[in-house]
């Protein structure tokens, strides 16, 4: 006999304020303060709770600079622009619905929230929960499992990470999938990749790739470059 793992969702929430804003920027409040980012978070977050059914929910919120990440490559998320002030007004506002509506709000200083998205996730299925995380970063596909799905929406498009999906999207499990973005690099976190690779050839991690199979493709790239 199966038994039923209860669902926690898991919710990158200065994403889906960035999001948001960004989708309902003219939307404002009838005194012309700017309510787009809260109204479009709450209409997301009353969507996902109605088709999943979690019984737990809990939203990540990056605060301040990610210091390590900073500290171990000075050029990461260099090329972004600050916040803008009509967001940052709304952040607090939405941290406040949250707590209204008894959703736990979870942050640290330095820490970025997909880190702590990751970290509570990992936590959660070990504890003998499933896990859904909607959040559009990639990165957190590094943390699919047998119990650990990603929701990524793309406009009207909403499609579940698991296993076989990462594979098929990615030629790449989700186990090496760190290895990946590493020859990759990611424009969006200004993060650049191993110059030696053509994108084409940027698919070295699938389940029978070894280092040795990895270094192969890196000496057969830069020779192609000469």
């Amino acid at each position: 006999m199966t038994v039923s793992r209860s669902l926690v969702l898991l919710i990158d929430g200065t994403a889906l304020a960035y999001q948001s804003f960004y989708a309902l920027q003219d939307l404002k409040s009838p005194e012309g303060r700017p309510t787009g980012a809260v109204f479009g978070f709450y209409q997301t977050l009353t969507q996902l709770r109605n088709e999943y059914s979690p019984e737990l929910i809990a939203v990540a919120m990056d605060r301040g600079t990610p210091v390590e990440r900073t500290e171990t490559y000075s050029d990461y998320k260099a090329d972004r622009p600050p916040t803008p002030t009509d967001l940052l007004d709304q952040l607090a506002l939405i941290e406040e619905v949250l707590g209204i509506l008894g959703i736990a709000v979870v942050s640290s200083e330095g820490i970025e929230a997909d880190d702590i998205l990751a970290t509570i996730a990992l936590h959660a299925a070990g504890e003998g929960y499933d896990v859904f995380i909607f959040s559009p970063d990639k990165d957190m596909l590094q943390v699919v499992n047998g119990h650990i799905k990603v929701i990524r929406r793309h406009g009207n498009n909403t499609k579940i990470y698991d296993q076989q999906a990462v594979q098929e999207r990615y030629g790449c499990p989700p186990e090496r999938f760190a290895d990946l973005l590493g020859l990759m690099g990611d424009s969006v976190d200004n993060i650049p990749g191993f110059l030696g690779l053509e994108r084409k050839q940027r698919h070295p991690c699938s389940r029978n790739s070894g280092l040795s199979m990895l270094f192969m493709r890196i000496s057969t790239g830069l020779q192609n470059r000469d």
